[in-house]
């Protein structure tokens, strides 16, 4: 069960997919902020996966204000 939930927790993909699962979680829990964390042992790559992330957040914070 708690590997389930551990599981359950964990958003992979290409940045589309990472965006549209963020949007959902986001949508489901009613949240208007969200914390992330990348849990990638090799330093390049977490460093990578937060460039992604901003990307993602730069790209949400230019559609909510079109929208707002």
């Amino acid at each position: 069960r708690q590997l389930e939930r551990f599981w359950r927790a964990q958003i992979v993909g290409d940045p589309s997919q990472v965006s549209d699962r963020l949007r959902a979680l986001a949508e489901e829990t009613s949240a208007d902020e969200l914390m992330l964390m990348t849990t990638t042992w090799d330093h390049a790559a977490r460093c990578r996966s937060y460039e992604l992330l901003a990307e993602l957040a730069a790209e949400a914070g230019r559609s909510g204000a079109a929208r707002g």
